[in-house]
């Protein structure tokens, strides 16, 4: 059991993911990261100012695509090095 854990631990060791995978994983995590602010900006706008519901709408619909970028640039990340490293194929 102790083993199964140490091996998916390892599996999120961000210092073995290689360069070109960690910068793409970087530019992605920070871009959704503004779209999050920007999301939470609209959402507070509409709780501050009663504007429209498509106001709500659009930043609800935006937070959500944004969460979900963030945790597929992770994973698509973690997962292409791994399958990088089990082929061998270095850049």
């Amino acid at each position: 059991m102790r083993k199964n854990i140490n091996k998916l631990l390892d599996l999120f060791d961000f210092k073995k993911i290689q360069a070109p995978i960690k910068n793409i994983m970087k530019i992605g995590i920070d871009s959704s990261f503004v779209l999050v602010l920007f999301a939470t900006l609209l959402l507070s706008l509409y709780i501050e100012f009663n504007t429209p519901i498509c106001l709500y709408e659009i930043g609800s619909i935006l937070l959500k695509s944004a969460t979900m970028f963030i945790a597929f640039f992770t994973i698509c990340g973690i997962s292409f090095n791994k399958i990088q490293n089990d082929f061998g194929l270095k850049h």
